[in-house]
């Protein structure tokens, strides 16, 4: 992808998000808007932004575990340069969708097969899935928002059985997928990563203490993020039901997954609006809190991990031929 091009994917994102945030003030602030911010709390700030890179770490953390069982020892801080590279893609793609392949090239430079790197990505949504389905069935008593419970939980189910379908039946995966792909060569590359994909699952099966504590971590990293709008609520002086603030952000972190735009812009804000409306009583305090929300998890995002991963994302356009070339060499001998 041109480095020109790669601009105009953020700005359109951060377009998208700052022209959103901008309409959302002007529906709320009102004169009592003035009067909570005098009110704001700057130590729960800080708490925010601290409880938000403290996510950064724990999923750094949880990718060093989960590569262990495969031969694979990463750095903390490499690891976390791998996730903020490819949370940066995420941003400013559609659905979340570029940071997943930048993330398993990055994982293959490491000495991880194509396969072993795609089955610890398909893992690691695994782990979301099941994270946010406890907290859906923990939480969905707290709130009624329409039938979305009922849908999210199908999706989630939908989501295992497919997980189901690829490790436990991959001769079916295969007469379904290997058809669809035309030249011979090709049928050996995919053929063989599907293999290494269900391997490394199995590998990493095998180890269930390496897999309880990468799921531990990534469940405590999402329970950092959910604090942070917590804190910035409590930093606000607003009453704060832990629960329900756990919930709306459950909902709407699904529902992003799916969202269109360049990293969820103009959705996740419109979204987050609402389900803000069924838990703070002010409205005039919403746009503040989804403002400062914003500016700690995605504004700073875009800066952090667009410093880190700039030149990795370049590296990766010019040498991810590398890695279907190599694949295609294993294939024919």
């Amino acid at each position: 992808m041109p480095e020109k091009s790669l601009k105009r994917l953020v700005a359109l994102s951060l377009g998208i998000s700052i022209t959103t945030i901008i309409i959302i003030l002007l529906l709320t602030v009102n004169v009592n808007t003035l009067e909570g911010l005098r009110k704001c709390a700057l130590p729960f700030l800080i708490l925010a932004l601290i409880a938000h890179m403290v996510s950064w770490c724990l999923y750094s953390l949880n990718q060093m575990v989960i590569l262990r069982p495969l031969g694979v020892h990463l750095g903390f801080f490499r690891s976390l340069k791998i996730l903020l590279a490819s949370r940066f893609m995420s941003i400013v793609t559609p659905t979340y969708i570029g940071g997943e392949p930048l993330r398993i090239y990055l994982l293959y430079k490491e000495k991880t097969d194509v396969g072993g790197a795609v089955a610890i990505t398909i893992m690691d949504r695994v782990f979301d899935a099941i994270f946010f389905f406890l907290l859906l069935v923990l939480t969905a008593g707290t709130l009624t928002i329409g039938n979305f419970v009922p849908i999210l939980l199908l999706v989630l189910i939908l989501i295992f059985v497919l997980f189901f379908i690829i490790f436990k039946k991959l001769e079916w995966v295969k007469k379904l997928v290997l058809p669809l792909v035309f030249k011979e060569r090709w049928k050996q590359k995919v053929e063989k990563e599907l293999e290494n994909f269900q391997n490394g699952l199995s590998l990493m099966l095998k180890h269930k203490t390496a897999l309880v504590s990468s799921f531990f971590l990534k469940g405590l990293s999402w329970t950092a993020e959910f604090t942070v709008i917590v804190m910035i609520a409590l930093g606000l002086g607003l009453p704060v039901n832990w629960t329900s603030f756990f919930f709306i952000q459950t909902v709407m972190y699904i529902i992003g997954f799916v969202a269109i735009t360049p990293g969820g812009s103009g959705i996740t804000e419109a979204l987050m609006t609402s389900l803000l409306g069924t838990v703070v009583a002010n409205v005039s305090l919403i746009g503040v809190i989804l403002v400062i929300w914003r500016v700690l998890t995605f504004y700073l995002d875009v800066i952090v991990s667009g410093a880190m991963g700039m030149h990795v994302i370049s590296e990766f356009w010019k040498g991810g031929r590398e890695v279907v070339n190599s694949s295609d060499s294993d294939a024919r001998r």
